[in-house]
Formats: C-alpha cells, sequence, structure tokens
C-alpha cells in the first residue's frame, strides 16, 4: 500500500511544529526518560527506528539509547507520559503507525506524507495516539514540550500536534 510506512529509521517530525521531532531527552540512556518533541538538531537523539513485528504491531526504537517507545507503566489515560523504556514486548510498546488523509509536509523542498501514531492496545474500546501535551505557543530552542497519548476522538485528523 503506498500509504504504509516502511520499515526504517526516520525523523518523526510535529506536523504543527515541523521544525521539532520526537526525542530521547537529549539521548539519556535510562529506562523510563521522558520523550519530548525537541528542536530538531540531527542528534542521535533525534532518530527513530520503526519496524514491524511479528504480530503486525510496529515497533519504535530511539537508535541513540537502544529503548523503545513506551508509555508510562501501561497506563492508558488522556495525558499518559510518552518514555522509553527497554525492549519488554508489552502493550504499551506496541504500535499502529497510519497514514495522515490529506496531510502532507514540506521540509527542505521535498513533500512527505503525514501519520499518525496510534497505541495498538485499546481501553474500553478507545483507541489513543501519540501527541504534544496541551498546544505549545512557544517554540523556541529551551522549549520542549512533552509527548503524551490522547484519546483519538480528539484526532480528527485536522489536529497537527498528534
Amino acid at each position: 500500500m503506498a500509504d504504509e510506512l516502511a520499515d526504517g529509521t526516520y525523523v518523526a517530525r510535529n506536523g504543527a511544529f515541523p521544525t521539532y521531532s520526537l526525542n530521547s531527552s537529549g539521548a539519556t540512556d535510562v529506562n523510563g526518560a521522558n520523550v519530548w518533541c525537541y528542536p530538531f538538531d540531527n542528534s542521535d537523539a533525534a532518530f527513530v527506528t520503526i519496524w514491524t513485528r511479528s504480530d503486525g504491531t510496529r515497533q519504535i526504537v530511539f537508535p541513540a539509547t537502544g529503548k523503545s517507545l513506551d508509555i508510562y507503566a501501561n497506563n492508558y489515560h488522556m495525558g499518559a507520559n510518552v518514555q522509553q523504556w527497554e525492549d519488554n514486548n508489552s502493550k504499551a510498546q506496541q504500535w499502529t503507525i497510519t497514514a495522515a488523509p490529506n496531510k502532507t509536509y514540506t521540509f527542505e523542498g521535498k513533500s512527505y506524507q503525514g501519520y499518525h501514531i496510534y497505541l495498538t492496545e485499546t481501553l474500553n474500546s478507545e483507541k489513543y495516539c501519540v501527541e504534544l501535551y496541551g498546544t505549545p505557543t512557544n517554540t523556541d530552542d529551551n522549549d520542549h514540550p512533552n509527548v503524551v497519548i490522547t484519546p483519538a476522538e480528539y484526532t480528527s485528523g485536522t489536529d497537527d500536534a498528534n
């Protein structure tokens, strides 16, 4: 399928703030280290590797640390913190990545398809996606908005912060 994201290493940029990307807290190699959105600086902390697991879910790993994108304490609720943790095959590390309908972004003169990252596990049939906490208004180099999960019902496909 043309909209499917191939396994590989990427910069996971934020649609609302395209100069920002997912970041493993500056490549801090600690279980539970926070994941934030930080101005892209081409450092190792700013890259993610995505691959398809045998069950069809996606694994998202920070190559700088070897840690997986994870939901704190396997706790699915609006605003639950996104962290990094060693691979433990838990539902908190199993993701679905889907193309965002009619969302393309241009970086350095090249157009890219936009995607949403959803937690594969649901709670009471509710899907959760990765997004910035709140709506940051200041995007200077000292700002690093936190990354959380939000119920997908709040993400109609028009919210660029997820």
